[in-house]
Parts: structure tokens; C-alpha cells; sequence
């Protein structure tokens, strides 16, 4: 029947088919313990930021490490304070702030242990202080905006925190003096901190010379005469100064909560969280590395909190200390959408929305009345102008990055279905964001349209960049296609549907795909800004035959001697899963978890280390983005959904006979499930949440059957290719033969030693 369309009716129907399909799938996690086999464990002291626990609330949070003078030390942080000393059109000034660390004096670490349980979102530990067992505890509230340290002594009395602040200055401004060179150092750091206590609240108040304050804030609960808490709050106003009144407030109102209640509900919305999605694969590295990235999601973001920036809470003074919008902060979210956690992905939304009048005063005032765009970096604010954010004076602007940031917001709709968001946000946004395009291009006297001259990230400056192009093609179809779904007779159709028809093609030569028109594609760079038309829009893709061989010539031609930069191999593993060439996909996530931190490390490359952070080598200046992509390389080896189809299990890997994987999101707003064993697919589950039109790509054997409603009649249109009307609500399960075991479950392993994170035995014997 190859190549024929046909249809199969159903075959096999239930008795009680009013039942739900929804109770005949059931899933057997002891979530405890599958995630425990995961924690990261330490056996001896982390001496290194990047060796260190972590934990946060969305807010604020703390990375948790010893120093070499015998103190372990929370290095606080808060995800939202940026000073504002900077011209916005420059941006270098308005970056992240320091904090500082508390610290517990006077250990020894002859015997120390510490494990950063992921289940319930803790650290906890014990170290020596006074030849006595000091235990320690740690988290980040859900209930409320502190950072609690519990201590415990047996017979010695009780240490105390000692505060270290942090000069606070901009840091990009000490790294990279090229906004005003006249300034120095002493004229950008803001004033020493001011310590005083407010009853038995200790604070540390951090004026700013552009206004506003910083307040650390603390307090001491005895629980026992051998049990102390600690309760820490980071509270941050501009311009005005309310932080101190804020903290003595949060403080008040934490003091006098319930300690349990207090842990129970952090506890509570931890356990919900991982229970959105599962997932379970062989490679018990790569799966603990996936449960830690999902951990350190939640940990930096929450829907009603800021958006990750390259740092997350965890900001370390690296001079990427901003929002950075030609790479960064879109990976940072890419895991979200398909793990169906969509409310962190709220908080990126929310950022565009609130400043939308700033992205709109990006451009030049002549353009503002419908257009808006963003610079490569930006504070909080989203304020910069394109034409002087540049990595080197002379630099063409980086036209695209608004469009791709537009991308984010699209995936956010098309997993939600959100038609709300769809008319409301996104659709006024991206309208903006071509507009300022429109405004720019370039039309030949043949009718062509072409981009102006601009900069491809981190790669160069060409005219008709297929950075460009590719974001200006992908942004045209979407604004038709959100216009169509929203009943919207725009007057700008027509200009979208003539750039469309007349934009020139993507530059391309014997190797494929170039920079930009007469600059060849770069070879082992790390960005592939210039492939963005094969990933992320999918505009050029394996289901078109005219494309095929491109697509891959290009891809190999860029991946040779590919720089070792965690984003970079990630971005190469989520190309080959989009190719369906899961085991290529499989060896870049290999490469990557195997040869950092010891192959081809160089000055500013970037390396996974202990604590599964990203690090560029100089000072070990943290960045999210290569280890949150890893994540998302891993899913679409799973589960892809652009074009309109879904693809279950499209790139696995010949060394992956069993998988499986619950509630994954697909795009159309649809919760997918399927298990593999033996390399044979037993069963996929599809449930609708939206009622849209479902086509689905399976490797199910035939015939397949369907539990499910009578009334859902599956039509098959190809090979492994089915299309049917689900209900909003109404879920089925495609299987082959007798109805399977319909149970997720965690894959089995032979690897005796899942602990691969943090600093122990167990690690080193791998």
C-alpha cells in the first residue's frame, strides 16, 4: 500500500467506551526515588562557584560552596537587580549587580557531605564546627521570599552568618570599557552598603547612585536550644527607596509562619512541578542532566516573576550580565514549551507586554507610529538602540533579533492555543517587529526585496544575511496564518503576501548555506545563526525534497571542527533530530556531556562543569543557555510538532531500545505519551486540549488500532501517517496487535552508579 492514501477504520472498540482513555493510562513513578538517584551529592567540600549546590525560588536564591578560609558561604542572588547609571542606548552600564555571600566561619571539612535533593527543591549537609556535627539545610520558599538556612548542632552552640557584600558596580562596565572611556571604575560603583538593625531584624542597605536601594535582610528563629533558622530576604526598588520597609515586612510575616506549613507548601509545589511531564531514557547521565535542567527552570523563573536572563538567579559577575537577545535568553526557553510547563514560559510573555512602549522607542522616532525592535543586549527594560549595541564599532545592526524573539512568544501560542494570547500580545508585537523591516528593505529594479546590510551573530556583516531572511520569511507566514486564525482583514496582507512572493532567496554555494550574499558560510563557529531557516522556524525542512540535500550539506559543512561551546552542540544535536538522524543528534549530546570539561577547552569556550552550570572559562562566568538547549535537544529526539504534525519518537537512537516519556506538549495544545521497548513502539497516547485538527507521524506497526470514543475514526494518510478530530478533552491511544500494558514507567538501567553530578566516589568510578 506504499505511497497510497487510504483509510483504516477503527477495529477494535470496548465495551464501556463512555471510559475514558484517561483511565485505562496509568502511570507507576515513585517520583522520591527515580529523582533522588539523580541529586547532586558531594562527599568532600566544593571549593568552586561551579562546584557549588543551588537553589531558588524564581527570585531569589543562592549558590551554595566553601571557601579555602574555612567558611561555607550562600552566594545570594536576585534575578531582577540591574543598575540604571547607563545611556539606554548603550546599555553596558544597565547590567546585573552583585550581591554578596553569607557565610558560616570557623568549619573544618574534614568531614563534610551535601546533596542538593531535587524533590524537594533543598540542600542539605553536614560539615564540622567546634570538633562538633554541624547539619545544615537550605531552600528558597515557595510561600515566601526567603532564603531559609536551618542549623543544627549537637553539643556546641550554635554559629552565626556573617555577611559579606560585594562592591556593587556594574560589572560589564569593569570588563569592557567601551561606553565611556573618560569613566572609571570608582566613578560607576555605588556607595558602601549601610548595616543597622531594626528590632531583631539585621539589614544591609545598598543605596544606588541612579536611585532606588538593594536591602539584604535577615533574621535568627530558634527552634530548639540545639535547632536555628535563619530567614534571608533580597528586596530591590527603583527609583524609590521602599526596599527596607518591603524586607522588614517579608521578614515580620516569615517569622511568624508555621515552619512546617512553610515547608510543606514548598514542598507541595515542588512535587506538582515534576509531575507535569516525565520522561525516561538509557542514558542515565543524560537523564539525570535533564531532571536537573528542569530544576534549575523553576528555580530561576515563575510566571509571576522576572525572565531568565544568560545568568538566572545564579549571576556570578560575568560580564554577560544582561538580557542578550541574538541567542541566550530564546534557548533559555525552549525546554519549557514541550516539557508542558508552560507557565514558566509566562514569564517571557510578560516581559514583552510590559514594555512594549520601550521596544517601540528602540527604533527612530520617524518609524515609531507602527514599528518596534530590540538591541542584541538590554537591561530589564528592553531599551537599546540597534545601531550602536554592536560587538565592534563599524558593526552592522543585528536587524533580526525581535523577530526571533517573536519566535518564543509563538511557540508559547501555538502550545496553548491560546487565542487570547495570540490576538493580544503576540500578534500586535510581531506586526511591529516586520513593519520596522519594511521600513528597511531594500527593493531591486527586478522587483526583489532584499535586506540591508547587517550583522549574522557573532559571525560577521553581510547584506541579505540569511539570519535576515530567514526570520523575515518565517515572521510574513506567521502574520498571515495568526491574521487567518484571528478573523483579522489587516490592510498590510498584501505587503506580506508580495514580500513573501518577492524576497530574494537564501545565498547558498557548493556548501550550502552562506552568511550572507558574498560571504561564505562560517565553518566550526559556534552560532549558526546563518541555518536559522533550518532551526528554529523549520522554513527549510527534511519534508521538502528539493531542500533535502542542502539542508544536510550545510549542516555538515558548519559542524566541522565545531567550537566547543555547549550551545553550539546543542543547537547542531536539534538540527540533526530535525533531519531524523537521532544517533548524529545522540553523539553531539555525547560530545558534549563526555569532553567537557577536559577536550579542547580553550580561553573563552565554554565547558559543563560539576554542578551541570555552563561556563566560559575566564573567572568561570556562568551562562544558562548551552544547558537548558541539551535539554531541548533531548525532547525533539522524542517529540516534534512544527509544520502542523506531530513526530513521536522521530530521531531516536539505535542505542535507545526503550524509552518513555508522559504528557509531553505538543504543538495544537496536544498532551502526547508513547513507550518503546526493544526498539518497538507499544503504545501513543494523544490527548486534545483545545480541539484542533490532529496529524500525527508514528512508527507503530500496522495495522493500528485505536482505544478510544467510537465516534474518533482515524484516517490514515501515508506511511505511518494518521490524521484524526479530537474533542477538547478527548484523548485516544494508538497501539498494534493486543492492547499493550498501558503503564509509564522509568527505563531500566544496568548503571549502578547514578549519581553523576555534584563532587563523589561514585562520579569518579564512571
Amino acid at each position: 500500500m506504499k505511497n497510497v492514501i487510504y483509510f483504516l477504520w477503527m477495529v477494535v472498540i470496548f465495551a464501556g467506551c463512555s471510559q475514558t482513555v484517561n483511565n485505562q493510562i496509568e502511570t507507576d513513578i515513585d517520583w522520591q526515588s527515580f529523582l533522588a538517584d539523580k541529586d547532586l551529592l558531594w562527599d568532600r567540600a566544593p571549593f568552586k562557584w561551579s562546584q557549588g549546590a543551588f537553589v531558588g525560588n524564581g527570585l531569589i536564591g543562592a549558590m551554595v560552596y566553601a571557601d579555602s578560609s574555612g567558611g561555607l558561604k550562600w552566594d545570594m542572588g536576585r534575578s531582577d537587580l540591574f543598575d540604571h547609571q547607563g545611556n539606554d542606548d548603550d546599555g553596558n552600564l544597565n547590567t546585573r549587580l552583585p550581591v554578596g555571600s553569607f557565610q558560616l566561619e570557623g568549619l573544618s571539612f574534614d568531614d563534610f557531605s551535601m546533596r542538593q535533593d531535587l524533590y524537594n527543591a533543598e540542600v542539605t549537609g553536614q560539615t564540622l564546627f567546634s570538633e562538633d556535627e554541624l547539619a545544615f539545610q537550605s531552600f528558597a520558599s515557595y510561600q515566601h521570599n526567603v532564603m531559609v538556612i536551618d542549623l543544627e548542632a549537637k553539643d556546641s552552640e550554635l554559629p552565626g552568618l556573617t555577611w559579606h557584600p560585594l562592591p556593587s558596580y556594574p560589572m560589564r562596565k569593569k570588563l569592557r570599557d567601551f561606553v565611556s572611556p573618560e569613566l572609571t571604575l570608582a566613578d560607576v560603583t555605588n556607595p558602601d552598603p549601610i548595616q543597622k538593625t531594626k528590632g531583631n531584624i539585621h539589614l544591609s542597605i545598598q543605596p544606588l547612585n541612579a536611585g532606588g536601594e538593594v536591602v539584604v535582610a535577615w533574621v535568627y528563629k530558634d527552634l530548639t536550644k540545639s535547632k536555628r533558622s535563619c530567614y534571608i530576604t533580597i528586596t530591590y526598588s527603583f527609583p524609590e527607596r521602599t526596599a527596607e520597609q518591603e524586607a522588614v515586612d517579608i521578614l515580620k510575616k516569615a517569622v511568624q509562619a508555621d515552619p512546617q506549613e512553610m515547608v510543606k507548601a514548598h514542598r507541595d509545589w515542588w512535587h506538582a512541578f515534576y509531575t507535569e511531564s516525565f520522561v525516561s531514557i538509557p542514558d542515565k547521565q543524560l537523564e539525570t542532566f535533564y531532571w536537573i535542567q528542569m530544576y534549575k527552570l523553576a528555580s530561576t523563573t515563575r510566571s509571576d516573576r522576572p525572565a531568565i536572563d544568560n545568568s538566572g538567579i545564579w549571576y556570578n559577575n560575568g560580564p554577560w550580565s544582561t538580557y542578550h537577545w541574538n541567542m541566550e535568553i530564546q534557548m533559555n526557553y525552549w525546554p519549557v514549551y514541550t516539557a508542558n510547563r508552560l507557565h514558566l514560559g509566562k514569564s517571557l510573555c510578560k516581559l514583552f507586554d510590559s514594555n512594549m512602549d520601550n521596544l517601540i522607542e528602540n527604533v527612530p522616532q520617524k518609524y515609531r507610529y507602527n514599528s518596534a525592535t530590540i538591541a542584541r543586549t538590554t537591561s530589564a527594560n528592553l531599551k537599546g538602540s540597534i545601531y550602536r549595541m554592536t560587538h565592534n564599532p563599524g558593526d552592522a545592526p543585528e536587524y533580526a533579533n525581535l523577530l526571533w524573539a517573536c519566535h518564543n512568544y509563538w511557540l508559547q501560542y501555538r502550545y496553548s492555543m491560546d487565542d487570547g494570547l495570540l490576538r493580544d500580545g503576540l500578534y500586535p508585537l510581531l506586526k511591529r517587529a516586520v513593519n520596522f523591516y519594511l521600513h528597511v528593505l531594500i527593493r531591486d529594479e527586478n522587483g526583489e526585496y532584499h535586506t540591508p546590510l547587517a550583522t549574522s551573530p557573532e559571525a560577521g556583516s553581510a547584506k541579505d544575511c540569511n539570519y535576515d531572511l530567514a526570520a523575515l520569511r518565517w515572521a510574513c507566514q506567521t502574520l498571515i496564518k495568526s491574521a487567518e486564525r484571528l478573523n483579522i482583514d489587516d490592510p498590510l496582507l498584501p505587503q506580506w503576501r508580495d514580500v513573501l512572493q518577492n524576497l530574494t532567496d537564501f545565498p547558498q554555494d557548493k556548501d550550502g548555506y552562506m552568511m550572507g550574499k558574498g560571504v561564505k558560510a562560517p565553518q566550526g563557529h559556534r552560532h549558526w545563526s546563518h541555518l536559522f531557516m533550518i532551526y528554529p522556524y523549520h522554513v527549510v525542512n527534511r519534508n521538502q525534497p528539493e531542500n533535502q540535500e542542502n539542508i544536510r550539506k550545510s549542516l555538515d559543512y558548519w559542524d566541522v571542527n565545531l567550537a566547543p561551546v555547549a550551545f553550539g552542540y546543542s543547537g547542531a544535536a536539534s538540527m540533526y533530530a530535525a533531519l531524523g538522524d537521532g544517533d548524529k543528534a545522540y553523539f553531539k549530546l555525547r560530545e558534549i556531556l563526555n569532553e567537557y570539561p577536559n577536550a579542547r577547552v580553550q580561553d573563552h569556550y565554554s565547558r559543563i562543569c560539576e554542578n551541570t552550570f555552563n561556563l566560559f572559562e575566564v573567572n568561570e562566568y556562568s551562562v544558562l543557555e548551552g544547558t537548558l538547549g541539551i535539554a531541548n535537544a533531548m525532547q525533539e529526539m522524542l517529540l516534534q510538532s512544527w509544520g502542523d504534525v506531530i513526530r513521536i519518537f522521530p530521531a531516536v537512537p539505535r542505542d535507545w531500545q526503550d524509552v518513555a516519556f508522559h504528557d509531553f506538549r505538543a504543538e495544537g495544545a496536544f498532551l502526547v505519551s508513547a513507550v518503546k521497548k526493544d526498539g518497538v513502539t507499544q503504545f501513543v497516547r494523544i490527548k486534545s486540549l483545545a480541539g484542533e485538527p490532529c496529524k500525527i507521524i508514528t512508527d507503530l506497526k500496522e495495522p493500528v488500532s485505536v482505544l478510544g470514543q467510537s465516534e474518533n475514526i482515524l484516517s490514515q494518510t501515508g506511511i505511518g501517517q494518521y490524521q484524526f478530530d479530537l474533542a477538547k478533552g478527548e484523548e485516544v491511544v494508538l497501539y498494534h496487535g493486543e492492547i499493550p500494558d498501558l503503564t509509564i514507567t522509568p527505563v531500566d538501567t544496568d548503571d549502578t552508579y547514578p549519581h553523576y553530578y555534584g563532587l563523589n566516589k561514585e562520579q569518579e568510578l564512571k
